[in-house]
């Protein structure tokens, strides 16, 4: 092939691609939802927009492959090159292929964007959720407690849950965990006495939230165990002491009395010399 014969050929694509621009070619840009996500509402709103040198234009949405609704007539509706809305309700399912395709008014032109976008729907609330506790609910301060928390989705299926504590002073403990795996709460968690309060909130794929049943457990300081009361000793009761002679004139019980006269000193030197008399005249006679 000589170069004029080239030549030829690319002036005559330039030409084919000139005319095809003059006469109106475009293109469909798809928006949102975005390509595989979830939605929560079965309410959607498909954007889009169709692009070229046609001012109104007709839409027609595709779910599944097939036309689902249609926008448009001999005049067109959809301006061009400006985001456009196809809202249509869907029911809760893992995966829809939705596209749009952009016609001129005269419909000999049309086009559908390059590629389809996958979108997701789960508007439903997570099936079932609860909290799993101890079979003893009762600690003493600082000590562990295991607690775990479930739920179950059935389009999107379980993300998440959070596992929330609140403490007899109000103050709360937040933690993220995988569904059904268990967290273990002890020390500063469990250093307060008193009633704590579990809650728990599952989220599905899509993020749907389902709260559960609310759950508890006490926490008590440790105290050292009271003995008994010890039983009073009995009184030890002294032995009596001599009574030292009581002052003349004043009892026992402090009362004064008349005191009775003591025999004098001298009645008892001549007692005394009496008996020394006697001692000394029966000593002599048995001399003799």
């Amino acid at each position: 092939m000589d170069n004029k014969n080239i030549f030829y050929i690319f002036l005559a694509v330039f030409v084919l691609l000139g005319v095809s621009f003059v006469f109106g070619a475009f293109t469909t840009t798809l928006i949102s939802p975005g390509d595989n996500t979830w939605n929560t509402s079965n309410l959607i709103n498909f954007q889009f927009k169709c692009v070229g040198n046609y001012s109104w234009y007709n839409a027609t949405l595709y779910i599944d492959g097939a036309v689902n609704t249609t926008y448009g007539n001999s005049t067109g509706i959809v301006k061009n090159d400006t985001t456009s809305n196809i809202t249509i309700t869907l029911n809760d399912k893992t995966s829809y292929l939705w596209n749009v395709e952009c016609c001129n008014a005269s419909g000999a032109e049309c086009y559908l964007a390059t590629a389809n976008y996958t979108i997701k729907v789960d508007a439903t609330d997570p099936s079932s959720g609860s909290i799993t506790m101890p079979k003893s609910t009762t600690i003493f301060a600082q000590r562990s407690i295991k607690i775990k928390c479930s739920g179950e989705d059935v389009t999107s299926g379980m993300n998440y849950v959070k596992l929330k504590i609140t403490k007899p002073s109000k103050k709360t403990i937040e933690v993220t965990l995988d569904p059904g795996k268990e967290k273990t709460f002890r020390g500063v968690d469990t250093g307060e006495a008193g009633k704590y309060l579990v809650d728990c909130t599952v989220y599905d794929a899509a993020g749907n939230t389902l709260s559960t049943e609310q759950k508890s457990f006490w926490v008590y300081y440790r105290t050292v165990k009271s003995a008994a009361p010890e039983e009073e000793p009995e009184e030890e009761i002294a032995p009596e002491e001599e009574k030292a002679p009581e002052e003349e004139g004043v009892p026992e019980e402090g009362v004064p009395v008349k005191a009775e006269k003591a025999p004098s000193k001298a009645w008892i030197w001549i007692l005394v010399i009496i008996v020394i008399v006697l001692i000394l005249y029966f000593v002599l006679k048995k001399k003799k």
